[in-house]
Parts: structure tokens; C-alpha cells; sequence
């Protein structure tokens, strides 16, 4: 079985040149025959003889490669207040979201490097489940930067336009990550907790 994991960015000429971004795979995830990433959603032509045949053939040699692409900011998605309010009153939020040019190109270039990756191997079945792009780690809307032209929070998630508002969690990344993003929301988090805590005096009123 193939384990370990690459990155490759996409490059800036060529036939992936709107492929723009970074991204990181994995080889060797445990498998499943259920769940996102399973068998069942890999291979929907596969079904009760065929299936058990697929794996009892595929006990030992079975393994996925995962492709998570880096999204680039786009001032299409943003976040913003809807006219719906909750049951205190506060407006809602409005969450406006999709994929442009760039992510989608990497997307697709994604599946095309990783059936070149899987045939380079000599596997002697090789598929990509290329289904519709996924959502699965949303994040940004209060990004960090240098200043209220580009974002809204310096890189310890102080907001450039109100001083004495903070912000921290995912929302300050400027693009996503590609693994689970828990330690990074808590090593940012930690940072601008830190930052505060020592300059706090100068910074009240």
C-alpha cells in the first residue's frame, strides 16, 4: 500500500495554467466501504456480486489518494447581514459562496495528477470519483492582512477600522487550509490572546 503524503503547485503555463494554487494529497486513508470517500460513493456501478468480487479483490491492494486544494480569496464570497432577524433581534448573517475559474481548473487538474500519480504506480484499476466540489471546511469572511484595503484584522486578529475589536478563529485565514484546521484556529487564536494580554494597557480606551 502506498502511503505518505506531496504538494505540488499548479503551474503558470501549459494546459493547467488557470489551475492556480497549491495543494496537498494523501495516499494510503483508511477505506471504508460508506461514508464520503467510500467505495460506495467512488464506484456507484459496483452492486452485490460485483461488489463483493471488487472487494475481496481489492482486500490488499485498495488504496485513495486525496487531493485538498487551496482556495484563493475572491471578493464574490463574502459574508454580509440579511434582513431576517433572530429571536433577539439581531440581523442574520448571509453566507455568499462559490467556486470561480481558478478553483475549479485546480480542481480538475487535481483529478487528472492524481490519475497520473495512480498509473505511475502500476495499479491495475485506477479511477477518480469526480463529483460536484465540496464544502467541507468554510472559512474567512474577517480575513488578516496589512490593512483595511485588503482586509479586516491584522495577523493577530485586531480589526484595522475598530481598535478595540478582536477576532479569532478560522474566519481571520486568508485562504483555506488543506488538512483539518483545528491546531491552526487554536495556534492563531493563542497568538492574538497573547499579543493582547501583553499590550493591553496601551491599547485600552
Amino acid at each position: 500500500m502506498l502511503c505518505g503524503t506531496c504538494h505540488w503547485a499548479a503551474p503558470r503555463a501549459g494546459p493547467l495554467a488557470r489551475a492556480f494554487g497549491s495543494t496537498f494529497m494523501v495516499a494510503g486513508a483508511a477505506q471504508r466501504y460508506s461514508a464520503l470517500g467510500g467505495v460506495a460513493n467512488a464506484r456507484v456501478d459496483l452492486f452485490g456480486a460485483d461488489l463483493a468480487a471488487f472487494m475481496k479483490r481489492a482486500a490488499r491492494g485498495y488504496t485513495r489518494l486525496n487531493a485538498f486544494a487551496e482556495e484563493m480569496p475572491s471578493l464574490e464570497n463574502r459574508i454580509e447581514l440579511a434582513s431576517d432577524k433572530d429571536e433577539f433581534g439581531m440581523p442574520l448573517g448571509k453566507i455568499t459562496h462559490g467556486f470561480n475559474e481558478d478553483a475549479v481548473a485546480l480542481f480538475n487538474a487535481n483529478f487528472d495528477k492524481g490519475l497520473e500519480i495512480a498509473k505511475a504506480t502500476g495499479a491495475k484499476e485506477v479511477w477518480s470519483n469526480r463529483g460536484p466540489m465540496p464544502t467541507i471546511h468554510l472559512m474567512g469572511g474577517t480575513i488578516m492582512g496589512r490593512n483595511a484595503g485588503d482586509s479586516v484584522t491584522d495577523s493577530f486578529g485586531r480589526t484595522h477600522e475598530i481598535p478595540n475589536l478582536w477576532i479569532a478563529g478560522p474566519g481571520i485565514f486568508p485562504t483555506s487550509g488543506a488538512p483539518n484546521p483545528t491546531y491552526t484556529i487554536l495556534a492563531l487564536s493563542l497568538r492574538g490572546a497573547e499579543h493582547l494580554a501583553r499590550n493591553f494597557g496601551s491599547m485600552a480606551g
